[in-house]
């Protein structure tokens, strides 16, 4: 009768995962800044969108915008473009009080 240690066989030997070396990337920091003034904030009618909401009057340093009420979301979307980024931040999910299962 056979037994397992007859019919061990020895594994083959491993591979590296890369036949290359690995290229090393190098990336260079860009540092940007806009400059505004927020005047107030509150609620009014968004300059960009024309609707509803809470937001704030601001300048741009760079003249874009002059005194104008933009809504929350307006301004940060204007900010992302132009700090040159489209990517928008994770929304944490946070349980919010009466929808308990």
């Amino acid at each position: 009768m056979r037994t397992a240690a007859d019919t061990f066989t020895r594994p083959a030997k491993a591979q590296p995962l890369l036949k290359k070396p690995a290229k090393i990337l190098q990336c260079e920091e860009i540092h940007m800044s806009i400059e505004l003034t927020i005047h107030s904030a509150g609620t009014g009618s968004c300059s960009l969108t024309g609707k509803e909401g809470e937001g704030m009057t601001v300048t741009f340093k760079d003249g874009t915008v002059k005194e104008a009420f933009l809504s929350q979301r307006a301004f940060m979307q204007l900010v992302r473009m132009k700090a040159g980024t489209t990517e928008k931040p994770a929304r944490s999910s946070v349980p919010v009080p009466g929808n308990a299962l």
